[in-house]
């Protein structure tokens, strides 16, 4: 299970959070409750100042986002693994479908509901209470009015659709949530070749503050290799979707190894695609910065998709180099060195624009002395 009291500071998280009310720091009034009186302006009383996460989720609270991030950034700055730091964020930066998933029901706020209480009623996580706020447009999710309907998720039915006979029942997780009961149902699932299924397992689970690191692994791997076969089945807007919705519940893990290197693969497949339409809409420069960031997110992005890079590289060489000639029989020496230069960038190998390019150097070289002479 995902301890929040691992560290002093996430110990005193959970002190913030006693009870069903997120926040007691507001000396129990009815702020992060269903509205029972006309909301008041920020107060501006003296205070001791609030260390960087207390302050942020008060922030959150009352809807003013963009300090509730500047906090939220301070606080990873000084803990770069801060787990909480990292939720409150994802939430900020994040769509809320990407943290609470695809399927939701409706209920009806009843008088003293708080967005943090429901959150961990449908989540088992009251800290997801700012995404829930987004997921129904609550600008201050600290002032609920009762009888209001929102959404909250339900959690994906992980099971087999069709369980082979005289199987044997995987472990009911919600019955038993310990580590090791999530970690052999989701290998289990692996084992059968149902990734889906063991990724919207261990998502329900992260939701539900029921990870540890093995299953936080579990998720990295598993989350990367789906992203790759949607990737390699021509869907990289859904690959890039697995991998958002992975982040948040991963750490640090998201920065590097299989998981990061999926995302540039990712990341460079959905530029290659940009680039070839920008390239057919008659926007060329485009084409060249996305075929350029294309190739920076993955070096080998031509070997995995040769015919699309070979007929765009093509595409833009004969583009740029026609320009370029036309601007050097034009003699407008500069133009033309600018020119041959993304050639040359497109495509290393192309002899001409290399040979042009050379001769137009020394003739750019030979003006500019003249003109300091």
């Amino acid at each position: 299970m995902f301890q929040l009291a691992r560290t002093g500071s996430l110990l005193a998280v959970l002190l913030i959070l006693g009870g069903c009310q997120l926040l007691p720091f507001y000396e129990r009034q009815p702020d992060d409750r269903t509205e029972t009186q006309p909301p008041t302006e920020h107060r501006t009383e003296a205070r001791d100042p609030a260390p960087p996460l207390e302050g942020a989720m008060r922030l959150l609270q009352d809807g003013r986002e963009d300090e509730a991030e500047s906090l939220l950034e301070q606080a990873l700055q000084a803990r770069p693994d801060d787990a909480v730091a990292r939720l409150l964020l994802s939430q900020i930066r994040q769509p809320p479908e990407v943290i609470l998933g695809d399927e939701y029901t409706e209920i009806e706020i009843e008088p003293g509901d708080s967005l943090s209480a429901i959150a961990a009623r449908y989540t088992d996580n009251e800290l997801l209470f700012y995404a829930l706020a987004r997921l129904n447009g609550i600008e201050r999710p600290r002032l609920l009015r009762p009888g209001q309907t929102i959404r909250v998720p339900v959690i994906p039915d992980v099971e087999p659709q069709r369980p082979a006979v005289a199987e044997t029942p995987a472990p009911n997780v919600e019955d038993e949530p310990g580590d090791s009961v999530v970690t052999t149902t989701v290998g289990e699932l692996v084992a059968k070749g149902r990734l889906a299924q063991a990724h919207a397992l261990l998502l329900s689970k992260a939701r539900a503050n029921r990870l540890e690191d093995a299953n936080r692994d579990q998720l990295v791997e598993i989350g990367a290799r789906l992203a790759r076969v949607a990737c390699r089945n021509g869907e990289p807007e859904r690959a890039s979707a697995i991998l958002d919705q992975t982040r948040p519940w991963i750490g640090s893990r998201a920065e590097t190894g299989e998981f990061a290197t999926a995302r540039a693969h990712v990341n460079a497949r959905l530029a290659l695609i940009e680039a070839r339409q920008q390239f057919d809409a008659g926007d060329h420069d485009g084409a060249f910065e996305s075929l350029a960031r294309a190739r920076s997110e993955d070096e080998a992005i031509g070997r995995d998709h040769p015919e699309e890079m070979v007929s765009l590289e093509a595409g833009l060489v004969d583009h740029y180099h026609d320009r370029a000639l036309s601007a050097w029989r034009d003699q407008e020496v500069d133009a033309a060195v600018a020119l041959w230069q993304k050639v040359v960038q497109v495509s290393p190998d192309f002899e001409p624009a290399r040979v042009y390019l050379d001769r137009a150097l020394r003739v750019q070289q030979e003006l500019e002395r003249l003109e300091e002479g």
